[in-house]
């Protein structure tokens, strides 16, 4: 279930509205009605169970919400709980890699991952996926950094955080995240945002008005290096939005941005506030 509070902040505003035009619309009519003495005290407390039960029934709504559309002027971004590799089959569907674009399952690369299970499932392919990196020119030529020699195992070759490569059949890697000596992923919350926006620039480049399918990046085994060790999956999915916001690239409808949370975690999400950046940002 969406992970929405009985006293939600933004439930108890939305409520307060609904009570102040309540509390307006009964004064009004007491200009005209006067009610018996012996009614008012049944008339207040009918009225009270009436707002609670209409309380109740906003927050059930807004606890089973499974997904939100948000409007960024002429973009829309959709956001549900599922499975990233049920989307349409027309969506370009987006699997973030490290920085090396490694494709080997097993220590670097954990097979419950969004990562993993795209290589096992396209284990056929992997030489194949190695060719098309090693070969596309925007990738290796506008997006390299460096050559780690030191690297005894995995790809050698390094690329800027949120390079995009078209693997074909609708799929797309990239760069999510920096791995240590120990091949651990890790990110700083700037280099994070860095890649994202990134990654946005990229997306407009390469999306050729088909909708765009993300998971939400980091929200795994992703480690933040300098203090944020504490930033839960919901921050992340709010900065993700976020930063597509400010990036003012346009995904025209029909194409859509789909950010797709993996249903067994939907109750550490909370979408009924994501409204809030649609209106303020964050």
């Amino acid at each position: 279930m969406n992970k929405v509070g009985f006293l939600d902040s933004r439930l108890l505003k939305s409520f307060y509205k609904v009570f102040s035009g309540v509390a307006a619309t009964i004064s009004f009519i007491l200009l005209f009605c006067d009610i018996p003495k012996q009614h008012k005290i049944v008339t207040l407390i009918c009225t009270l169970i009436l707002l609670l039960i209409y309380y109740i029934g906003t927050w059930r709504k807004a606890k089973n919400q499974t997904s939100i559309t948000l409007k960024f002027g002429e973009s829309y971004v959709d956001v549900k709980f599922g499975d990233i590799f049920k989307s349409d089959k027309d969506d370009l569907k987006v699997i973030s890699f490290n920085e090396y674009f490694d494709t080997e399952v097993g220590k670097r690369i954990s097979p419950r991952t969004i990562n993993g299970k795209f290589l096992e499932m396209n284990k056929n392919r992997i030489s194949e996926i190695q060719s098309i990196i090693a070969k596309d020119e925007h990738l290796n030529q506008e997006m390299y950094v460096s050559t780690n020699e030191k690297r005894k195992q995995g790809n050698k070759k390094r690329y800027q955080l949120g390079s995009l490569v078209d693997l074909s059949n609708n799929y797309l890697a990239v760069a999510g995240s920096k791995f240590d000596s120990e091949d651990k992923a890790n990110v700083t919350m700037r280099e994070y945002i860095g890649f994202l926006l990134t990654f946005w620039n990229e997306v407009n480049r390469m999306y050729n008005n088909q909708s765009v399918v993300i998971p939400v990046f980091g929200s795994g085994i992703l480690r933040f290096t300098d203090g944020y060790a504490g930033a839960t999956g919901q921050d992340l999915l709010e900065i993700i939005i976020w930063t597509f916001k400010i990036s003012r690239i346009k995904i025209a409808y029909p194409s859509r941005v789909k950010i797709v949370v993996f249903q067994n975690k939907s109750d550490m999400y909370n979408l009924y506030k994501l409204k809030e950046i649609e209106k303020d940002g964050l």
